[in-house]
C-alpha cells in the first residue's frame, strides 16, 4: 500500500511551511479611510455650491437696496441746491 503524501506542509515532521507571497490590494483600513476624505470633500463641495447659490440669489436685493439711496441722493432737493 503505497503511502499519501500529507495534505499540509506542516504536518511533515521538521517541515515549516513555504513563506506566503506578499499581500497586493488595499486593507479595509485604507478603504475606510479614503472614503472619509472624499466624502469631506464632496461636503466640502456641496457647501461652497450652496454659498454660491445663496450669494447669486441676494445680488439683485442688494443692488437695488444700494441704488434706491443713491438715486435720492443725487436728485436735485426742493431748497435749491
Amino acid at each position: 500500500m503505497k503511502r499519501r503524501p500529507p495534505r499540509c506542509p506542516l504536518d511533515r515532521p521538521g517541515r515549516r511551511a513555504a513563506p506566503r507571497p506578499a499581500a497586493r490590494g488595499f486593507s479595509l483600513v485604507e478603504v475606510l479611510v479614503s472614503l472619509v476624505v472624499v466624502s469631506v470633500g464632496l461636503l466640502g463641495l456641496a457647501k461652497m455650491e450652496s454659498l454660491a447659490i445663496a450669494r447669486s440669489l441676494s445680488g439683485p436685493v442688494s443692488n437695488r437696496a444700494t441704488s434706491r439711496p443713491v438715486a435720492i441722493s443725487q436728485t436735485p432737493t426742493r431748497s435749491g441746491f
